[in-house]
Formats: structure tokens, C-alpha cells, sequence
């Protein structure tokens, strides 16, 4: 949805409209959203942690599963993602163009075919200027702390080890990115500006720096381990959390003070001078791992249902066919707003209405190119890489029974 106001900002009319957003209050979702990046992060260490836990139980864990883990991650990934950015950077060119082609499918192209390279190895979120595919930074920064959280997860196999060491690495991931912001003078949060976005962040130094690399994420995807840990050992050891008022009422406000927390972001888009860069540092350091901490949870106080008031909605059957569509419309999607941007013949005036309407459009339109990608490309290679998966699991319990025999 974010995403998808791009459109206004490359080609509006009436670019007046567009600067009074920065003035109003429901545009701080927009403007100030960009925190919650974090719960994809957050759940991801959090699904690492927990299934690599299950798989433990019935497998023997040592150095060499990481190589086999991180194989198998990559090709269960990289398939459908290789296939979108080669119609990136190849047969995009013959589609019909429009007077904002150059500024927009153009770049596209000459990127993806210049460097296609550093995103199949998922390491285009550490460039500068890396347009193809621009959100797929995402893609990169969760495979390499992917890759961080499996040697993490074979290195502390000792229970005892885990909690002192997890620690000390959220500590210094937190003091990584209040001193990344402090030596390079960058802004508290990712500010998005007209001018910024319309070049897509290429040289914004707080999206290049501290907003799509990994180091600068680790806190949120600690946290997210932490907490697949701690639900393990609970289930486990049969824990029940009672429901009292005062526990649901502390599960109740957990959206509330996320809510909080993404809008006071708005603090720095005040007509203001800028902040002292301690302050600047301080609330970069701290509100990626808050946010962190307030989703793992909330994901704990639904799974050992404290309440029911959110629970309802995330276990709904609504989500299935969204849950199968949603990584081939993570890649499409984007591609389709630049083509529109591209094809255009007239400039948009921008409204309200105009962005709701731009918003629904291109999701719609993502999900139905998603659902034939899903079926003839995602899908198949799934269920491949997953029986490679089955035969993995079946040989090493193999050598775990012969070892205890």
C-alpha cells in the first residue's frame, strides 16, 4: 500500500497537496510506517529459533547442517525471485512505453541487468544506488541474518550458553546502530521526502545505512529468537499463562503502544531544526528493538492464548490464500507500479480518493500476476526443495539412530 503512492509522487499534478500531507495526522501511517519492516524481521528469527528446535528433537545438530540449512533456504527462495528480476532486466524493454519511461522502467532495467548478481546473492542491500527491485533489500537482509541465526543456533547448544550470549548480542547490535547514526549524522528514523522518493532512496544515507542492512536489523531478529526460545522450553515444560484482567489488559495494549511507538516518529518531521544527533542516535538505538520486543509479545500472548481479541483475526481463514500469494507479491509488485509510472500519458492529480483507489488497484492487480507465477514457478520449486528437506531430515535421523546404537 505504501508502496503504491509512488505513482503520486513521480507524476502528481497538483505536488502542493502532496507537501500538505507532511501536515496531517492520519498521513503519519505513511510517513512514520517504516518501523513496521520489523515484525517481518522479528518473525523470522522467531520462526528460525522455533523450528530449528522441533528439528533438533529428531536430528543431530553440529556444524555441518549449516552449509545443508542455508542450501536449502536459497533454493527455496531463489527460483521465482531469479525468474522476476531476469523479466527485469530482459523483456520489460519491449512493453509499450510512455513519456516517463526513461525516469522510471528505464533505470529499472539498466540496473537489473548491470547487477542482477548482487541480488541473486542477496547482498544488494549493502549498495548504494541498487534500484533493481528496490524492495527486495528486504530479501537480502533476511537471509543474511538467516545465515547469522543458524550458526547462532548451532553455537548454543547448551541451554546454559543462550540467554547471556543472545543478550550480548542485542546489546551490541543496539549500540552498532546508535553509533552508525552518531559517526554518519543520519536521521533518527527513514524520513520519507518527495525528493528522496521520487529517486527511490538512492542517495538517502539513513535507507542506504541503517534502514536495509543487516547489521543495522540484528536487534529485532535477536529478539525474535529469544522468543522462539522461550515458547519452545514453555510448550515444552507445559506452561499455562493465566488469563487474569491484568495480563490481558498488558496483551490488549500491546497494538496500541505499537501504534504509539511507529507515529512518534512524526517528531522528526516537525518545521523544526533538526535534533542534537544524541537524541537522533538514541531513539534509532532503541525503537527498532522496542517494537521488537512488543510484537514477541504479543506472538507469545496469542500462541498461549491470553486472549482472544487479536487471536481471532490472525488465526482467521482469510489469510490462506494471501499467506500462499504473498512472496510472489512481494516481487511483482513493485514492477507493476514502475510499468504503470511508465505507460502513463498524463500526470495524476492527486487526492485522497486518488490514492485509495491507486492502492487497491495495484494490490489487486499483484495478486492475480502472483497466482499464475505462484502456480507455475513457486509452488513446484516448493515442493521440491521441501522433499529435498524430507530426504535431509530422514538421513540425518538415520545417523542420529545409528549413533545412539
Amino acid at each position: 500500500m505504501v508502496h503504491s503512492t509512488w505513482p503520486m509522487i513521480r507524476a502528481g499534478e497538483n505536488s502542493h497537496h502532496l507537501e500538505l500531507m507532511y501536515y496531517k495526522l492520519r498521513q503519519n501511517f505513511l510517513l512514520s510506517g517504516s518501523l513496521a519492516i520489523q515484525s517481518n524481521i522479528v518473525i523470522s528469527g522467531f520462526l528460525l529459533a522455533y523450528n530449528m528446535e522441533v528439528f533438533s528433537e529428531t536430528n543431530n545438530i553440529n556444524w555441518y547442517i549449516i552449509p545443508k540449512v542455508i542450501i536449502l533456504r536459497y533454493l527455496r527462495l531463489t527460483p521465482v525471485y531469479a525468474l522476476v528480476v531476469a523479466l527485469n532486466a530482459s523483456w520489460i524493454k519491449f512493453l509499450e512505453r510512455g513519456p516517463l519511461w526513461q525516469v522510471s522502467v528505464q533505470r529499472l532495467l539498466s540496473h537489473c541487468r548491470s547487477d542482477w548478481w548482487r541480488n541473486l546473492l542477496y547482498i544488494n542491500n549493502y549498495k548504494y544506488h541498487a534500484v533493481c527491485l528496490m524492495p527486495t533489500w528486504y530479501l537480502a537482509v533476511d537471509m543474511q541474518l538467516f545465515c547469522l541465526g543458524i550458526i547462532l543456533f548451532v553455537l548454543l547448544r547448551k541451554k546454559s550458553y543462550q540467554k547471556p550470549v543472545l543478550i550480548t548480542i542485542l546489546i551490541l547490535g543496539m549500540i552498532t546502530i546508535a553509533v552508525h547514526t552518531y559517526v554518519r549524522d543520519l536521521n533518527a528514523i527513514f524520513m520519507i521526502s518527495p525528493q528522496e522518493c521520487r529517486n527511490l532512496f538512492e542517495t538517502d544515507s539513513t535507507f542506504n545505512e541503517t534502514y536495509k542492512m543487516s547489521h543495522t536489523n540484528v536487534p529485532s531478529f535477536i529478539i525474535g529468537m529469544m522468543a522462539g526460545y522461550y515458547i519452545y522450553e514453555s510448550q515444552k515444560s507445559g506452561l499455562k499463562l493465566s488469563s487474569s484482567r491484568i495480563l490481558q489488559f498488558m496483551y490488549w495494549s500491546l497494538v496500541p503502544l505499537g501504534a504509539v511507538l511507529m507515529f512518534s516518529g512524526e517528531l522528526f518531521y516537525r518545521d523544526a531544526p533538526r535534533d542534537p544527533v544524541a537524541v537522533r542516535a538514541a531513539y534509532a538505538a532503541l525503537s527498532k528493538p522496542l517494537f521488537g520486543t512488543l510484537l514477541a509479545l504479543l506472538i507469545v500472548g496469542t500462541i498461549f492464548k491470553i486472549d482472544n481479541l487479536y487471536r481471532k483475526v490472525l488465526e482467521s481463514n482469510l489469510w490462506t490464500i494471501p499467506n500462499r500469494l504473498n512472496f510472489c507479491v512481494f516481487l511483482v509488485n513493485f514492477t507493476l507500479i514502475k510499468l504503470y509510472v511508465g505507460k502513463m500519458q498524463s500526470l495524476i492529480v492527486i487526492s485522497n480518493t486518488t490514492m485509495m483507489l491507486l492502492a487497491f488497484s495495484t494490490i489487486v492487480a499483484s495478486f492475480v500476476v502472483a497466482i499464475p507465477l505462484w502456480m507455475l514457478v513457486e509452488m513446484p520449486c516448493a515442493r521440491v526443495t521441501k522433499n529435498c528437506h524430507t530426504a535431509f531430515e530422514k538421513t540425518h535421523l538415520k545417523k542420529k539412530n545409528k549413533k545412539n546404537i
